[in-house]
C-alpha cells in the first residue's frame, strides 16, 4: 500500500510542471479599419467591366428576370451603366435602359433614413429624439401621449406602437399618403416603445416629420439632399 501511495505522489509531482498557469495571451491587432477587399491588379477593373455583359446575360437566363440595369462606380465615377431586357415582358419595345426607374420596395426605408440623417447634420434644430408633434402641427395618433412624445427615431425604429402593416390596405385601395397618415389616429396602438411592429407608414411618418421640420415636401427634400448629389436625376 505504501508503494502504491509513493507511486501516486511521484506521478502527481511529475504532472505539476504541465499544470502551471498558462501564459497570458495578448491578441495582435489587425489593420484598422479592416481591409475587407483585395486590391485589384493593374487593369483588373477594366477586365472585370469587360466581362460584365456575359455575366449579366447568364444571370438573366438563369433567373428569368425580365430586365434590370447594371452600374459600376469606381473612384467616384460611373464607368459602366447599361440596361438589359424588358420593363414589361408583354411588350418587346419596353427596353430597360440605364435611366429606367425601378421600384425599390423597402430599400426606401434606408434611403429615407439617409435623407433624414443628412438633413439633421445640416439643420441642427431637430434630431432623432425630436418629438414628431413638435415639428408637425396637427399630428395625431390613437393615444395623446404617443402623439405628443413619439420621436422621429421611434417611427424609424418601428417602436411607436403602430401595428404591423398599418395603413397598407388603404394604400392598396389607392388612397394617397396624406389621407392614409391622416387616418392612422383611428388605429389602436400597442404598447409604446416596448413593442416592435414593422410598419411601412411608421417610416413614412418619420420621413414626413423631417420634411415638416425642413418646411418643404419630402420629394424635393430627398432630391436635393441625396439624389442630386449622387447624380441620380432620372
Amino acid at each position: 500500500m505504501k508503494k502504491v501511495a509513493a507511486l501516486l505522489v511521484l506521478s502527481l509531482v511529475t504532472m505539476l510542471p504541465g499544470m502551471a498557469p498558462a501564459q497570458s495571451y495578448v491578441p495582435e491587432l489587425g489593420p484598422s479599419p479592416p481591409q475587407d477587399a483585395m486590391q485589384l491588379y493593374p487593369g483588373g477593373v477594366e477586365k472585370a467591366v469587360a466581362a460584365l455583359p456575359d455575366i449579366v446575360k447568364k444571370v438573366k437566363e438563369a433567373s428569368n428576370v425580365p430586365g434590370f440595369a447594371v452600374a459600376v462606380v469606381h473612384g467616384g465615377k460611373m464607368i459602366f451603366d447599361e440596361g438589359y431586357g424588358l420593363r414589361d415582358n408583354r411588350d418587346d419595345t419596353s427596353r430597360v435602359t440605364s435611366t429606367t426607374i425601378f421600384q425599390v420596395a423597402s430599400v426606401s426605408k434606408s434611403i429615407s433614413a439617409t435623407v433624414a440623417a443628412i438633413a439633421m447634420t445640416k439643420d441642427h434644430s431637430f434630431d432623432w429624439d425630436t418629438p414628431v408633434g413638435k415639428v408637425w402641427d396637427g399630428f395625431r395618433l390613437n393615444l395623446d401621449y404617443v402623439s405628443g412624445n413619439a420621436t422621429i427615431g421611434d417611427f424609424f425604429a418601428h417602436r411607436s406602437g403602430l401595428p404591423m402593416a398599418a395603413g397598407d390596405e388603404l394604400e392598396d385601395l389607392g388612397f394617397q399618403r396624406k389621407q392614409i397618415v391622416g387616418s392612422l389616429w383611428m388605429v389602436p396602438l400597442d404598447p409604446f416603445r416596448i413593442s416592435y411592429h414593422y410598419a411601412n407608414f411608421g417610416t413614412t411618418i418619420g420621413a414626413e416629420a423631417v420634411a415638416h421640420a425642413e418646411k418643404q415636401p419630402w420629394e424635393p427634400l430627398a432630391k436635393s439632399l441625396l439624389f442630386d448629389p449622387l447624380g441620380m436625376r432620372s
